[in-house]
């Protein structure tokens, strides 16, 4: 991963994991351009692209990733601390991710 001049934006290149399931985790972040592929023991979950907000789940859980997040085009991501953002909130994203749990492959529409 390779940091902008703010320290806020990282890009990753193609196939590089953003997130990994299982690792301590206390930030979220923002997709801000490009595609992330999200598996969780090897199983594809779904892929997300601008605008999806991922990684909530460790926040609200036990303070461990849940899935791991990886670039399928190269992409651009800002994290900030999950503690800054309203824990409803938090748990709003959660919810809808977890709908997107049975499905493969699928395309975000929005629904981060």
């Amino acid at each position: 991963a390779v940091e902008d001049q703010d320290h806020l934006v990282r890009r990753f290149a193609l196939g590089e994991v953003i997130l990994a399931q299982g690792e301590a985790a206390d930030q979220v972040i923002l997709i801000l351009d490009g595609l992330v592929e999200v598996t969780a023991n090897g199983t594809v979950l779904a892929t997300f692209g601008p605008g999806a907000v991922l990684g909530e789940r460790a926040s609200l859980e036990d303070g461990r990733r849940t899935a791991t997040v990886r670039a399928r085009t190269t992409c651009r991501v800002v994290s900030r601390p999950a503690a800054a953002l309203p824990p409803g909130s938090l748990r709003e994203l959660a919810a809808g991710h977890r709908r997107e749990d049975g499905r493969r492959h699928g395309e975000d529409r929005g629904a981060a």
